[in-house]
């Protein structure tokens, strides 16, 4: 289970907020019969940029693969990854944007253009115009 209780202090403290502190906030949220019922709380850091950018690269390689798997390459530029963690960066939600943001821009768009049939087996993922260009490639 997960809970955004007291996120926004954890936010402002930089992620250290104190044991006393949290358990003010719970205690203020849940009943005690249902904190009995917690082993452990872990308190998540906020993430940063450079966390995103491994996540990019994450949720990427899994598109990439899902598609050679189906025979199809697929390349993303720098520029590519650049924007979505841009796009998709929300220290408030964590990573959920950022994933909606690769759906959204990349995994949808994609889907669509192999939909219409149009043949390719690699394209590569570019930024021109401040857009993402999925251009195909010679195999």
């Amino acid at each position: 289970m997960t809970s955004n209780i007291a996120s926004q202090e954890i936010l402002d403290s930089g992620g250290e907020l104190g044991k006393d502190e949290l358990d003010r906030h719970l205690a203020a949220n849940f009943r005690p019969e249902f904190l009995n019922r917690i082993d452990e709380i872990v308190v998540f850091k906020p993430l940063t940029l450079e966390h995103m950018g491994f996540i990019v690269e994450l949720q990427l390689g899994q598109l990439k693969e899902r598609l050679e798997d189906k025979g199809i390459k697929v390349r993303f530029s720098d520029e590519v990854k650049e924007l979505l963690i841009r796009e998709g960066f929300d220290q408030r939600f964590g990573a959920r944007p950022l994933k909606r943001t690769i759906e959204r821009l990349v995994a949808n768009p994609l889907a669509r253009i192999l939909i219409n049939g149009q043949g390719r087996r690699s394209y590569r993922v570019m930024l021109a115009g401040g857009k993402l260009v999925f251009d195909s490639e010679e195999a």
